[in-house]
C-alpha cells in the first residue's frame, strides 16, 4: 500500500513538473512571436519609406539652416518630436562641429533647435497640405528649419543627417 501511495505522489509531482515546464515553454514561444511579429511590422514600415533631400540651403548669416524633404514612400511621418537631426559643420573660424539638435514645435527654434516649419503638396509652390494636417504622408514635403550656434561658415562643406521615428536615416552635403 505504501509503494501505490508514494507511485501517485511521484506520478504527481512528474505531471506537476511537465505542466509547468510545457506552460514556460509555451509562454516563452508566445513572447518571442509577439517580438518577432513587432520586428516585422519595424521593417517592412521601413522598407515604405523613402525620404529624399530636395533642397538644402543657409540663411541669415548661416544661423538658419532649411532643409525640404520629400517623401516617396508609402509610410505616413510624424512624431517629430522622435526625429534626430544631426549637422556636422565648419565655422566661419574654421572649427568643426558636430551637434545634434532636439525637436521644438514653436515656429520659431531658439539656438541649437530644429522646427517643422511648414508641410506642403509642393514647398516650391508654397501650396500648403490639405489631407491630415501635421503628418507627412507619402508625396508630401516638409521645410525644417534648424537654428545653429555659432554660425555655419562660407564656402565650408557640410553634412546635415536626419533619423526618423522609425529608424530610417538620409544626409545631404551642402556648402552655404
Amino acid at each position: 500500500m505504501e509503494t501505490v501511495l508514494a507511485s501517485i505522489i511521484l506520478i504527481t509531482i512528474f505531471f506537476f513538473g511537465v505542466m509547468t515546464i510545457s506552460d514556460t515553454y509555451f509562454s516563452v514561444q508566445d513572447t518571442i512571436l509577439v517580438a518577432t511579429q513587432a520586428r516585422e511590422a519595424r521593417n517592412e514600415a521601413r522598407t515604405r519609406t523613402a525620404l529624399a533631400v530636395v533642397g538644402i540651403e543657409t540663411k541669415s548669416a548661416g544661423t538658419i539652416i532649411e532643409i525640404t524633404l520629400r517623401n516617396g514612400g508609402t509610410t505616413k511621418l510624424a512624431d517629430f518630436d522622435q526625429w534626430d537631426l544631426v549637422v556636422q559643420y565648419y565655422t566661419a573660424a574654421g572649427v568643426y562641429v558636430t551637434d545634434w539638435f532636439p525637436y521644438v514645435a514653436s515656429p520659431a527654434p531658439d539656438d541649437n533647435q530644429w522646427t517643422v516649419t511648414g508641410i506642403y503638396s509642393s514647398a516650391a509652390g508654397a501650396i500648403a497640405e490639405v489631407y491630415e494636417p501635421g503628418i507627412l504622408n507619402p508625396g508630401e514635403e516638409m521645410v525644417i528649419q534648424v537654428k545653429v550656434s555659432p554660425a555655419v561658415g562660407a564656402d565650408t562643406t557640410n553634412l546635415a543627417t536626419i533619423a526618423v521615428s522609425n529608424g530610417v536615416s538620409l544626409s545631404a552635403i551642402f556648402v552655404p
